[in-house]
């Protein structure tokens, strides 16, 4: 081979490596997709001080918020106020949203990414429109939000964050130009349920309550309770000669009312028919009248609301009070009278909506009047009669009733003493169990409780049962020898003592 030769072929060796690396690249980037676009904003346009709407759409359904009088609202719950804080957060994302990459994808590939309209009767494959709009409907900038995007085992993670297998953030179009991005925020708030956007925080809470009064189409549902002061037992007006009131039956409206929620809201007003009317008045002059429909299906019971207030102007000045304790004291009652008047101002603003709230937060309130009543079994603190010893059986001549007794036959273990501070066995520690059941029954504790003590006693004694059982073992193990299968002998048929 001479020197024109090799020089020929050294050069078709580089063209060749040279070809060869360009189109192995051209592959690897037509694998991945993506041509760098670091820290570009996705929706550079998005002005939001234009924005007076804002539009989501997915495959499960809409919602629209829309800004009225400079408070952002949910239409399609009626305009009902809107979590100023969510909105906000929202907007905010949109306006910084920045590509990590932007990726090279036809239209063939938005189904797999879900990044196809979500209009469509075809749910799969769709995704979330967001929607930015102006108060003349206009549409400003719209994304698509399509499925998370998970880096490979080998890529590294552009924020710095160690290596992939980890999720990497979203995929998203942009339908003005159809161009399609990864972005690391993984927009999960971005939620197309109305009641996900609903203002929860300004709701009503009743407190000190001295009235409550239920009425109802049922007769049986008809009563009114009161007390003089927060400390006073209730009473139930309208009792008869041979009726006595419960002690207990009526601790639930101690704070009945008073840690509200709901979980959405509704403009069907055929939701209210059949109600049951609820009346609380309080000792700080708040009157709150509540409309309670039939509870759905779902568990919830539709609600309206009203909320008077009836507050003293002044201060009745105490005997021999002096200037300064005047001055302080008149400071204090104008204090609670704003704090007061402005509670009402907020609750006010809540008639005219039907709320559905969780069924545990009504259901202690719609009491019969019969459950009011004492029917010689002492109730618990929420008004419940629990199970007494005629409804189950006769105490024993020992007054341990059947459900505490220990079946016959049953031997309790033997156990070393010192197992437990002040050397009590097992025995002891149940029989006290027992003991302390009866005393409890007798003063009108229900029986749950009493099985709880005794409950709370043997998970207390298992684990020195155990551990004692093994000693026990172990000890006969070491003193008990150990000899090969063999006749026994008359002496060696009897069992070997153990030394205590």
């Amino acid at each position: 081979m001479n020197l024109t030769q090799l020089r020929n072929l050294v050069i078709a060796a580089v063209l060749i490596t040279g070809i060869g690396y360009f189109v192995f690249n051209q592959d690897e980037g037509s694998y991945k997709g993506r041509s760098k676009e670091d820290l570009d904003k996705v929706l550079p346009d998005l002005d939001l001080n234009q924005v007076t709407r804002i539009r989501i759409d997915s495959p499960d359904g809409s919602v629209t918020l829309e800004q009225k009088d400079a408070t952002w609202t949910v239409s399609d719950r009626g305009n009902y106020p809107a979590d100023f804080k969510k909105v906000g957060e929202m907007a905010r994302v949109f306006e910084e949203l920045k590509a990590l990459t932007r990726e090279e994808v036809g239209e063939s590939q938005f189904a797999r990414l879900e990044l196809l309209p979500p209009g469509g009767e075809e749910k799969t494959g769709a995704g979330t429109d967001v929607s930015f709009l102006d108060k003349d409907g206009k549409e400003l900038s719209r994304l698509r939000i399509g499925k998370s995007a998970r880096r490979s085992s080998e890529e590294p993670d552009p924020m710095g964050m160690g290596m992939g297998g980890s999720s990497a953030g979203k995929f998203v179009l942009r339908t003005s130009d159809m161009a399609v991005f990864m972005v690391s925020d993984n927009l999960d708030s971005i939620e197309s349920d109305p009641k996900s956007w609903l203002n929860k925080s300004s709701f009503y809470k009743v407190s000190k309550a001295a009235k409550v009064t239920v009425q109802s189409s049922e007769p049986e549902m008809n009563w009114t309770i009161s007390r003089g002061t927060e400390t006073d037992s209730w009473s139930l007006a309208g009792l008869g000669p041979d009726e006595k009131m419960s002690t207990s039956a009526a601790n639930i409206f101690n704070s009945y009312m008073g840690f509200p929620s709901f979980v959405d809201v509704s403009t069907e007003q055929s939701l209210m028919e059949n109600s049951k009317t609820i009346k609380i008045t309080t000792f700080e002059g708040f009157e709150y009248t509540f409309n309670v429909g039939e509870k759905n299906s779902d568990g919830y019971y539709p609600m309206t609301i009203e909320v008077a207030g009836r507050f003293p102007e002044s201060r009745t000045p105490g005997e021999g009070e002096s200037d300064e304790d005047k001055a302080k004291l008149d400071a204090d009652f104008a204090r609670e009278l704003s704090k007061r008047q402005e509670k009402l101002t907020q609750e006010s603003a809540l008639k005219g909506t039907i709320y559905l709230v969780n069924s545990w937060s009504v259901d202690s309130g719609l009491k019969k009047r019969s459950e009011f009543l004492d029917t010689g079994k002492e109730s618990d603190e929420d008004g419940n009669n629990p199970i007494s010893f005629d409804d189950i059986d006769t105490p024993d001549e020992e007054g341990v009733p059947p459900i505490l007794r220990r079946p016959e036959g049953m031997e309790l273990p033997v156990m070393p003493n010192a197992l437990k501070d002040g050397g009590k066995s097992a025995e002891d520690l149940i029989n006290e169990a027992l003991e302390n059941a009866v005393q409890k029954s007798t003063q009108g504790i229900a029986i749950p409780e009493v099985s709880q003590d005794v409950e709370k006693v043997s998970d207390e004694i298992r684990s020195d049962v155990e551990s004692a059982a093994e000693k026990v073992a172990e000890e006969v193990e070491a003193k008990v020898p150990v000899t090969e299968d063999k006749e026994p002998s008359p002496d060696e048929s009897a069992p070997p003592k153990v030394e205590e």
